[in-house]
């Protein structure tokens, strides 16, 4: 019996952990993004007060860790414990993905020292930039919590923030913006690119709180259907 009880809380202790780390990567990530775009829109030097690489390489760990301990944990834990390892092996690639995003932002700002200047989307980009970087607190907070109805807000945000990145980035290509340099327009494009990804992965983490395993990435159910019958 005193060996049952000490798998189990052994068990109960990885998954702990594994949650704890995602968080933490999470928190990482928010402060990677958040530093890189200060760089790029903010700063005339593309001066970074943190070592991105170094925090990369943070992110990467945990992501191993969580994998390892999610293996063992599978190795010896009941079936109902199954779904909660898949997704938390699911989520660390959506958060790793997000740190990649977020070296393409520093490389932007590495190459345009200038701070970005953007015209008339300025606003609208200002705005896509704080609903962003609002959006990890959100993603976060849900995933603490395993509120259901906060993810489902999350995921809402991103139709949002899609609509406006695909806004510019179709007026890049089909209508020129002459008051924008050249070298200013192709790296507002990317960027815009950028902060559409880093939207889509955080969404992505927070749709495993609301669809099962198999739809993790995809629209709630509840949502499919509807769109189905109208």
């Amino acid at each position: 019996m005193l060996k049952r009880l000490k798998e189990y809380f052994s068990k109960e202790s990885l998954l702990k952990q594994s949650y704890d780390e995602t968080e933490k990567t999470l928190n990482i990530c928010r402060e990677m993004f958040d530093e890189t775009v200060r760089s790029l829109r903010y700063s005339d030097t593309a001066d970074l007060k943190i070592d991105i690489y170094e925090k990369d390489q943070q992110i990467n760990k945990y992501q191993q860790e969580i994998r390892r301990k999610m293996m063992t944990h599978l190795a010896v834990s009941p079936k109902k414990e199954i779904h909660t390892a898949l997704v938390l092996i699911s989520i660390v690639i959506d958060v790793e993905r997000i740190g990649d995003y977020t070296k393409n932002i520093e490389d932007l700002a590495k190459n345009h020292p200038k701070k970005l200047k953007v015209g008339k989307y300025e606003e609208t980009l200002k705005r896509l930039e704080e609903e962003v970087e609002a959006k990890f607190k959100s993603v976060t907070s849900a995933f603490s919590s395993y509120d259901m109805q906060a993810a489902r807000d999350v995921m809402s945000e991103h139709r949002s923030i899609t609509k406006q990145c695909d806004i510019i980035l179709n007026e890049l290509v089909s209508e020129p913006y002459t008051e924008i340099a050249s070298n200013d327009v192709v790296a507002l494009g990317l960027f815009v690119r950028y902060l559409k990804r880093v939207s889509a992965h955080l969404t992505n983490i927070v749709s495993s709180i609301v669809n099962p395993f198999d739809k993790i990435g995809f629209k709630p159910e509840e949502e499919e259907s509807k769109n189905n019958s109208d």
